[in-house]
Formats: C-alpha cells, structure tokens, sequence
C-alpha cells in the first residue's frame, strides 16, 4: 500500500538535490546584490521622473512675470539715459 520510503530517500538523491540548490543560489546571490540598489532606489527615481516631467502653472506664470520685470527695468533704466531712442 505505501512505497518504500528507503527506496525513495538514498543519500544520492539527497546530495544531488543540495547540490541542485547550491548551484541555483550561487548564481541568483550575485545578482540580487547587483539589482537590490536600484530596487531600493526606484522610489526617489520616480518621484524625480514625476519632478522633471510635471511643470506646475504657477511657475510659468511667476518666470514669465520676472522676465517682463526685468525687461521693463532694462528698458527704463535705457530710455533715461541721454543715448538715442530709435523706437517707441
């Protein structure tokens, strides 16, 4: 009704089995220690794709309101000195 257990297990076998396994975790060792840094790091690369690729309104809106600033000071401080204007 059952099978021989000792017909199943022999020193063998079971040596080959670890063998097996020893051979399949030498070579995924190295490489888990060569991708656990980037693993660990995709949560701040994604947040700087998000940084980079998302441009706020608000701050088009204020570079732009600085631009004209600046090129209306620039124009001013031109236009009140005594060299010639050629377009108004």
């Amino acid at each position: 009704m059952f099978p021989r257990l000792t017909s199943s297990f022999s020193l063998g076998r079971i040596l080959s089995g670890i063998s097996k396994t020893l051979s399949i975790a030498n070579k995924a060792i190295p490489i888990y220690q060569q991708l656990r840094p980037a693993i660990s790091n995709m949560p701040t690369l994604i947040k700087t794709v998000k940084s980079i690729t998302a441009t706020p309104k608000n701050n088009k809106i204020q570079t732009s309101n600085i631009n004209n600033n600046q090129t209306k000071k620039i124009i001013s401080n031109y236009n009140n000195t005594n060299n010639p204007v050629f377009f108004r």
